[in-house]
């Protein structure tokens, strides 16, 4: 099953090249599925179990963590096969900040420019 998950993750992390530039934000992926799962236990929410939608492609999940805040975790994110966005969640399912917000909505449209 990791070697299914990593398969279908490289093709999200490809995505990484469309997040914008010039902001304090960073984003990635999990590297695998126990990060996914790590990560969804520290944000205390249910990422942790997307594995099978990361794997069937009907998920891409991306997290985004603000840099000099000691490496503290944001914002999760999940977008469908066609690059829509699903949920974006804080720290117990919290309303992202609408700078997180905009900072996805911007990668949305820099991957839907590429796609036409």
């Amino acid at each position: 099953m990791e070697k299914a998950f990593k398969i279908a993750n490289n093709k999200n992390i490809e995505l990484l090249k469309f997040a914008p530039s010039g902001t304090n934000l960073k984003m990635y992926c999990p590297e695998s599925i126990a990060d996914l799962v790590e990560r969804g236990f520290k944000a205390n929410h249910c990422v942790g179990s997307y594995s099978g939608r990361i794997i069937n492609g009907s998920s891409k999940i991306f997290f985004i963590e603000e840099e000099g805040v000691n490496g503290a975790y944001f914002t999760t994110f999940e977008l469908n096969r066609n690059n829509e966005l699903i949920q974006a969640k804080g720290f117990s399912n919290t309303t992202p900040r609408p700078e997180i917000l905009k900072f996805i909505k911007t990668f949305i449209e820099n991957i839907q420019k590429e796609e036409i």
